[in-house]
């Protein structure tokens, strides 16, 4: 069979599909625990003090961060300067 130069949309659907099927198959063997017939995943609930705690720990992770933030937010504008 001859084979030509296929169409970048449909070539890339079919890379696209098979990335899929390979982390499907990949994502079911990872921390996969079978369950018994009939039972039922179990849920967890979050109380107000998991969010406050989230938040919390949120906001530190930011301000950690914060001069990198603080370092692009003057870097950006100087390259636009010396763009233009």
């Amino acid at each position: 069979m001859t084979e030509t130069i296929g169409n970048p949309l449909s070539w890339s659907a079919r890379e696209v599909g098979a990335v899929g099927r390979h982390i499907g198959s990949v994502a079911g063997r990872i921390g996969h625990k079978p369950l018994a017939e009939g039972e039922m995943p179990g849920v967890r609930h979050l109380a107000v003090r998991d969010l406050r705690e989230i938040l919390r720990k949120g906001v530190a992770y930011f301000a950690a961060c914060r001069s990198d933030v603080a370092f692009l937010a003057l870097l950006y504008p100087v390259i636009g300067i010396l763009l233009v």
